[in-house]
């Protein structure tokens, strides 16, 4: 059974394959083998879900921050914090968009609409939207070029800024001589 992890879980596995968006689908059994404990798995999903309550946001998201990142998160958090690149969170807010406005979203189906050269970034540790996910995301776009930020997470511009930088500009040079 691929989602054995799920057992001590409280949430129920078929339930759990219908539910909302691909992170939902994916990003415990990505946490689960990457060695996350099922007790960080169960508040992935919860979390990812909207089945939690503003007080338990932050000790569940805890329990499974430092996946986002490739490096030590608290390094990436006081770089953050100090160069005012940190997010402000409102937990009533991203649970509301969890549970609410992200429940069986999906764009996939439409990107052969985009008519515009896109540049898909990616980080190669990124749990939510791993690399095989952006390679079928950019597969998607007409004109789209995928780069992979090595030794980067979800947030690749936090934790690889000058290869991000160096790609956009890269990117933004190679459209203007292509579509001027």
């Amino acid at each position: 059974m691929p989602f054995a992890i799920h057992k001590a879980s409280r949430i129920n596995v078929d339930e759990y394959r219908r539910r909302q968006w691909w992170v939902n689908q994916n990003c415990p059994k990505i946490l689960a083998k990457r060695g996350y404990s099922a007790s960080a798995v169960d508040a992935a999903c919860r979390f990812y879900n909207g089945q939690l309550t503003p007080k338990e946001f932050f000790p569940l998201y805890m329990k499974f921050n430092s996946a986002y990142y490739y490096h030590s998160f608290l390094w990436v958090l006081a770089r953050g914090l100090f160069s005012g690149h940190m997010m402000k969170t409102n937990p009533e807010a991203l649970i509301f968009g969890y549970r609410q406005l992200l429940n069986n979203w999906s764009v996939m189906d439409r990107l052969s609409e985009i008519q515009v050269p896109a540049l898909v970034l990616a980080g190669r540790y990124d749990f939510l939207f791993p690399t095989e996910h952006q390679v079928a995301l950019a597969a998607g776009i007409p004109d789209a070029r995928l780069e992979v930020i090595e030794n980067a997470g979800h947030a690749p511009h936090m934790e690889q800024q000058a290869e991000v930088v160096r790609i956009i500009k890269s990117f933004i040079a190679e459209t203007k001589l292509v579509y001027a």
